[in-house]
């Protein structure tokens, strides 16, 4: 709805709630930091009593838990930026606010029809898409654990112990799990984070989820580049120290465990293991591989050669995995191998274990495992 604010009172929104809100429901405004409740709805008008004092600043969201959007979640201004994202080559779309699987289907056929074949991150941030969890993580390629806007939708106690929830079945399923918002969030104000921000993000690094994510502290912060310092000092020095070993309840054995995709990544981990490798090497076409190493959370390095730039820039969130592009061709994950040595990436007498396949270049062929020590 288009309105000036100052000439009519009126509070613009890039979406008609008119027709989704009742009377009763509960609107949060700019992350939570207003809570109104809904009085009345007149024409496209919504009429609401703001229970709080605070500042409302323009292209904040709305959190509505009590609303159902009935699969309608992708706006008009949502289409036209897939547009722009496909034009742009974008690696990954994140969707805001699904509620179902249905959501995501019907974003696959848009994409489809814009000949996009980006990854979907579907950001879990409604009491609706907790409901329908397992759907959705199986209809996409990464969750997305969008704190803030989850808490105003399911109390934010339940928050922690839904993260482990959402990033151990993100493991058991194979798909990439983000951590997000407000990880330092007072870092938008202040040089220093509190030491419970520092906490909350060495724990999410324990949880072994794939990413985690700045969003105001670098987006609008005062101090975005010691807030991405402070962040990436927390996540090594909490994988180099951490004490403890994360398991979930949720059994990561899945009916593709089956497969001979699966039995070769467990393989190349156990190989890995006995030999005492520094790092693993991993020929991958569509990144099927690396991502079946990943999902398993090796104690070795990743490291991912591919011809395809698209899948090489995809891999980048992936837990642990460095990614090259390098033409298809026999014997790359070697040629990468002694690239890296004499860089000085990887040093005189590392042992690796690399992946490969007879047929360089097609999807699905890996089939060979061999152990090098590196002169």
């Amino acid at each position: 709805i288009n309105e000036n604010y100052e000439k009519t009172g009126i509070i613009p929104i890039q979406y008609d709630l008119s027709t989704k809100l009742k009377r009763g429901h509960t609107m949060y405004l700019y992350d939570g930091k207003i809570r109104a409740t809904v009085s009345s709805i007149q024409g496209r008008v919504i009429h609401a009593t703001v229970e709080n004092s605070g500042v409302l600043l323009q292209r904040k969201g709305i959190n509505l838990p009590d609303t159902d959007f009935g699969g309608d979640v992708i706006t008009d201004k949502d289409k036209a930026d897939i547009a722009f994202g496909a034009s742009q080559d974008f690696d990954y779309v994140a969707m805001s606010f699904i509620q179902t699987a249905n959501d995501v289907q019907k974003m696959k056929v848009l994409m489809k029809n814009l000949g996009y074949d980006a990854k979907i991150i579907a950001k879990i941030e409604t009491s609706a898409a907790i409901q329908n969890l397992d759907e959705i993580i199986d209809e996409v390629d990464a969750v997305m654990i969008a704190r803030g806007d989850l808490a105003y939708e399911v109390t934010p106690e339940a928050v922690p112990i839904l993260q482990r929830e959402i990033i151990g079945k993100s493991r058991a399923k194979g798909k990439l799990s983000i951590v997000a918002t407000q990880m330092l969030g007072s870092m938008t104000e202040n040089p220093e984070p509190t030491r419970a921000e520092v906490s909350d993000v060495a724990t999410a690094t324990i949880l072994m989820a794939d990413a985690l994510a700045l969003r105001d502290e670098t987006a609008n912060g005062k101090f975005p580049i010691e807030a991405v310092q402070m962040m990436k000092r927390t996540i090594l020095y909490a994988e180099r120290h951490t004490p403890v070993e994360t398991h979930f309840v949720y059994p990561e054995d899945t009916p593709e465990e089956t497969s001979v995709s699966s039995a070769i990544a467990r393989s190349i981990i156990s190989l890995a293991d006995a030999v005492g490798a520094t790092a693993i090497v991993a020929e991958t076409k569509s990144g099927a591989t690396a991502r079946e190493i990943a999902r398993r959370r090796p104690k070795q390095s990743i490291i991912a050669v591919t011809s395809n730039a698209r899948v090489s820039q995809q891999l980048a969130i992936l837990y642990g995995v460095k990614s090259y592009v390098r033409k298809d061709g026999k014997m790359q994950a070697t040629k990468l191998t002694e690239w890296l040595r004499r860089n000085n990436v990887l040093n005189t007498g590392d042992v690796i274990v690399t992946a490969s396949g007879k047929y360089p270049g097609v999807v699905g062929t890996t089939d060979t495992i061999k152990v090098r020590t590196l002169e």
